[in-house]
């Protein structure tokens, strides 16, 4: 086969290729905006109940969920179920981020954070 031909062959190619990544990302984009268009708005976060209150400042303290378990009498799979509705109850990603966002709507008081981890 000559260079001649190789080159075109390539060009050919590289147009194909060029056009399928436009028509995926085309895809993609308007995929994403039928699923926006379908998500539901997001409200404002609802208040933590008062367990649940109590078991994000022991996660804030840096407790297990069998440790917190053990503190509240409860079992581990219970404070698991805790530590989901206040992800929910909050948008948050993780416990971490849920502690984050605790400190900054002022749920949770830093002062009386430290103080218990003394």
């Amino acid at each position: 086969m000559d260079a001649a031909r190789r080159k075109e062959i390539l060009s050919r190619y590289q147009a194909r290729t060029t056009r399928f990544a436009e028509i995926a990302e085309d895809r993609e984009r308007r995929l994403c905006q039928r699923v926006l268009a379908l998500a539901p708005e997001q409200d404002e976060p609802r208040a933590l109940t008062s367990r649940e209150l109590e078991v994000l400042k022991l996660v804030a303290d840096g407790l297990t969920s069998k440790e917190v378990g053990r503190k509240l009498f409860v079992a581990e799979e219970t404070v698991r179920s805790h530590v989901a509705n206040i992800l929910a109850a909050l948008g948050a990603r993780n416990r971490a981020h849920a502690v984050t966002l605790g400190f900054r709507r002022g749920i949770l008081d830093a002062a009386a954070v430290s103080q218990r981890m003394r």
